[in-house]
């Protein structure tokens, strides 16, 4: 069973279809019937309000709650949902006392256009479930014939069928697999989970880690046995880890639990570990208890001890909680299906809280971090962290089968997607569109754009219309003073340059830009009117060829209704023309620009191949419009008004709308808004005389409301690379044509690698800030990808990259990569040089320090790590000191001895050389606070300072 190929809601024409959704609104309910948690019914809404969105004539809802056991239960009934739905929804909700019937049908068939339709509890009728469990633990089962009848009476309720309760899916209820429409299809949180699990189980970004826990290895043998064959590594915890290590290593485990059955297939399961090359890593040090309770006494065990009599593990210790850490960041793909420890309990909660955290910092440096719903999905919700991670699963029983390697009843009734001549060969298929296509032989005109839309059009204001009704989040963006936007900013402020900033006024940028009455004809005559020119049909976004700027400049001219299409300039670059030496880009940009400080000066210019992506001049006219694209290669983007007025839609460069992103890119999805496939889209307009600096990845589409002159262009930087990686994974994965990426990007990578390399080798003691030591690991990684390419790849991949490395510069490209990241690691606390990929981390290995060790670490390169998490609050206090006069002996130039002396300096030394010494001291104390998942960690430091002087 395919996840990747299943038909999804943005498949479907739904405009005047009866759209009948598959929903759970198996929602909480207090003694009275409120519902406490209306998180099922919000999580719905999504799915429900594209289907309204898109002119669905009707949408029905069917739902089960509780369990009736095929009877009406009232409290079970989901009217008060209904009004909770309606609520939520902002519309009238029509409730219908039944979910099959002639009653129901009419209902349906005679509800207004637009109507949202709540049928009664499914499970009121046995045959939703097919058998019912008796009290005495006997089933009846449902007659076959009333379940056929049951299941065509759901199937007369809608045209189309969308599936989204993966809560369900592995359930093989009528609901669930009974409607035998022509279309069924994955509502948007189904649509969801399958992408994360395929792009996990089908397509992995390696290296893969599994971590697997549980209370017994029989209960996950299917589990384990199936990620065995997926996975580069297996963490193994839980209680399941005390029937592996018994059995592998004797070790003495006290009362902790023992799987003995699961026992003899840990051989086994060890011996295909081995087979298939995956590496297994388990606790090494534990937390104890005297019995399991809240409340129990608590102590700690190592691998060598072992755990005593009489007490039991129920959590792993603080080495293990490293180790773990370490494990997770050297992955790139993650998937989390139990938590290590008892984290009920708070004073066994430590290891689930802190591989919760690893998982957060992974997936904060690019890593898919996926939780396999259940227990694991409980710990995220409890430290509010869903939204830190890539995915975390609603469906418990379902994702831990999918995982298991068994097929969900569910899922594998949705459509499968279809290309023409698939449905040519088999009319029973139905697709309404066809599949993605990666190549089409309509010129495409590119800047720096991913992707820019393949349906040919020739209306140019149908992207306005698609804005019709349309809800934006309003912008929050700083707006900051030219003279803030600076290296200190971005060093001082970790949130710097993570998202959009507008500076209104360009005083204090160090920017240079032409006058603001400066015209098209001027740009003209400066560069030159027969100059060739690049310009976009708008309608179609499109090249539309036979252009130079003269011909621009004269249709600028014509008055907006005698334009007979609408075009739009975005990629003239202007460097060495009269108008690019009227543009200097803001300061900051200069400062980060590698093209700027890593390209070699003496290959720039006249005759030289070269990045030329700094100075773009951007001319558009009223209802010009620009579609969804991320720019080239992920750089980040400096954008000035010149004259006139552009608004901005931004989308964040989150991994599910990059995932969306990318299915919507290259195909034609894009003839869809792609806002209604991501979370939010952020409006923002700008006006004369404003500057925008655009971080690496945001996803954005822009309007020109009027004729606009902008000058801009694009930098990659070293506080961006895991993004910039990121993207440009995308344009490979979407095709697009290498003539529309960042010219020369590897080899202006390999210059970058080799200036840092050089840095590193002649200053030891140079320091990177956080974010330049982990956006430089992952450059090293890049380097490294290619060097083994040059080692081991094809004779056409081999020369590829040899043609990108820069020979007056790098002679050894595989020394200079893995030397380059060696240095790096040691900086990120790793002194590993295994070709696994490593993250950056605020926490080096902590060891103690021999004379002999000290000597070696003064001759390593000093860095700073990452910073450790933020504390909430942090107070410094001073007090005013004092003077006394002491006697002592001043130390000695030539002596050596007096170090010692002075470490432990106390008045029981001195003897006759001492001589009155004036000391200065104060006490300075640093208290600092900030909260935890069970209450505040809260830390007082005093330190006395002293200031000796003899007279």
């Amino acid at each position: 069973m395919s996840l990747s190929n299943k038909l999804s809601i943005t498949d479907l024409d739904l405009k005047g279809k009866r759209v009948l959704i598959r929903v759970d609104f198996n929602v909480p309910q207090d003694s009275a019937g409120k519902i406490t948690n209306p998180a099922r019914i919000v999580a719905a809404l999504p799915s429900i309000q594209y289907a309204l969105k898109n002119g669905a004539s009707v949408v029905t809802l069917m739902s089960h709650l509780g369990r009736p056991d095929g009877k009406v239960v009232e409290k079970y009934s989901l009217k008060p949902v209904a009004a909770e739905l309606e609520k939520q929804l902002g519309t009238s909700v029509t409730f219908v006392n039944d979910c099959v019937g002639p009653e129901v049908e009419k209902a349906v068939n005679s509800a207004s256009s637009g109507s949202v339709i709540l049928l009664e509890n499914l499970r009121f009728h046995i045959e939703e479930e097919g058998s019912v469990k008796n009290k005495d633990g006997t089933k009846t089962k449902a007659d076959s014939a009333k379940v056929t009848e049951f299941r065509e009476g759901l199937t007369k309720l809608g045209d189309v069928y969308i599936n989204d309760a993966f809560g369900t899916a592995h359930r093989a209820h009528s609901s669930m697999v009974g409607v035998k429409l022509p279309q069924r299809a994955a509502g948007f949180l189904v649509k969801k989970e399958l992408e994360f699990f395929a792009k996990a189980l089908e397509s992995p970004e390696r290296p893969f880690l599994a971590i697997l826990g549980g209370a017994k290895v029989s209960d996950k043998i299917q589990l384990i046995d199936n990620m065995l064959d997926k996975v580069d590594s297996l963490m193994i915890c839980g209680g399941m880890v005390f029937t592996f290590k018994k059995t592998l290593d004797n070790l003495p485990i006290g009362n902790s639990l023992f799987d003995a059955p699961g026992a003899e297939k840990v051989a086994g399961l060890v011996e295909k570990a081995k087979k298939n090359n995956v590496k297994l890593v388990f606790p090494v040090d534990y937390i104890t208890a005297d019995k399991f309770d809240k409340d129990a006494q608590k102590g700690s065990a190592t691998e060598a001890e072992g755990i005593p009599d009489g007490w039991l593990g129920l959590d792993v210790g603080p080495k293990s909680s490293e180790l773990f850490r370490q494990t997770v960041l050297e992955a790139k793909t993650i998937l989390w299906n139990g938590p290590p420890g008892v984290f009920e309990f708070p004073a066994f909660a430590e290891g689930s809280t802190a591989l919760l955290n690893a998982n957060i910092e992974a997936a904060k440096n690019g890593a898919v971090v996926i939780v396999g719903g259940g227990d694991t999905a409980t710990v995220v919700a409890q430290h509010g962290a869903e939204d830190k991670l890539s995915h975390v699963s609603t469906g418990g029983g379902a994702s831990l089968e999918l995982l298991e390697g068994k097929t969900l009843p569910g899922v594998a009734e949705l459509s499968e997607k279809f290309c023409q001549p698939c449905v040519e060969k088999d009319p029973s298929r139905v697709i309404t569109l066809k599949a993605p296509t990666r190549k089409s032989d309509r010129k495409r005109n590119y800047q720096d754009y991913a992707s820019l839309s393949l349906g040919l059009t020739s209306d140019p204001n149908r992207w306005m219309r698609m804005l019709e009704n349309k809800t934006f989040k309003p912008d929050k963006f700083k707006r900051m003073n030219g003279s803030e936007v600076s290296l200190e900013w971005l060093e001082e402020d970790e949130d710097a340059l993570t998202e959009p900033i507008l500076v209104e006024k360009p005083d204090g940028l160090g920017m240079k830009m032409p006058p603001d009455d400066f015209t098209v004809e001027d740009v003209a005559e400066l560069v030159g009117e027969e100059t060739p020119l690049e310009v976009i049909d708008v309608a179609s976004q499109s090249a539309s060829a036979g252009w130079n700027l003269g011909k621009w400049a004269d249709y600028i001219e014509l008055e907006p209704e005698a334009r007979e299409k609408i075009y739009n300039v975005i990629s003239l670059e202007v460097t060495g023309t009269k108008v690019g030496d009227m543009v200097l880009p803001p300061k900051l940009v200069r400062d980060l620009d590698w093209v700027e400080n890593y390209w070699p000066s003496t290959r720039k210019g006249k005759g030289h191949a070269y990045p030329k992506v700094q100075l773009y001049c951007l001319m558009g006219v009223a209802s010009a419009w620009t579609d969804w694209h991320v720019d080239f290669a992920g750089s980040s983007v400096y954008y000035h008004i010149l004259r006139g007025s552009k608004v901005f839609y931004f989308i964040k460069p989150t991994p599910a709308n990059l995932a969306a992103y990318e299915r919507w890119s290259g195909t034609e999805l894009q003839n869809s808004w792609l806002g209604d496939l991501v979370d939010e889209v952020v409006k923002v307009t700008l006006t004369e005389g404003n500057t925008m600096i655009i971080p690496s990845g945001w996803i954005h589409a822009v309007y020109t409301p009027v004729d606009t002159i902008v000058f801009g262009g694009n930098f990659l930087h070293s506080y961006a690379m895991p993004m910039q990686l990121k993207i440009r994974k995308i344009e490979i994965a979407t095709q697009v044509p290498k003539k529309f990426r960042f010219p020369l990007f590897s080899k202006l990578c390999w210059y970058v690698g080799d200036k840092y390399l050089r840095d590193l080798k002649a200053t030891p003691s140079v320091e990177y800030p956080p974010r330049v030591l982990a956006s430089l690991l992952a450059l090293a990684d890049f380097l490294v990808s290619e060097a083994r390419i040059l080692e081991q790849g094809s004779d056409h991949a081999k020369k590829e990259v040899k043609e990108q490395i820069p020979s007056d510069r790098v002679k050894d490209a595989p020394a200079v990569a893995r030397e380059l990241r060696w240095r790096l690691r040691l900086a990120a606390g790793n002194a590993s040089d295994d070709e696994a990929p490593v993250k950056a981390n605020g926490a080096g290995v902590k060891r103690k320090r021999t004379p002999a060790s000290a000597e070696v670490e003064e001759e390593r390169p000093r860095f700073k790590n990452f910073k450790p998490r933020r504390w909430d609050n942090v107070v410094e206090k001073s007090d005013e000191g004092q003077s006394r006069v002491v006697k002592a002996r001043k130390p000695d130039e030539d002596e050596e001895a007096w170090k010692e002396q002075w470490i432990e300096w106390s008045t029981d030394g001195v003897d006759g050389d001492a001589a009155d010494a004036q000391v200065k001291s104060r006490t300075e104390t640093i208290v600092r606070i900030r909260r935890t998942g069970q209450g505040l960690e809260r830390q007082r430091v005093e330190r006395v300072v002293e200031l000796w002087e003899w007279q």
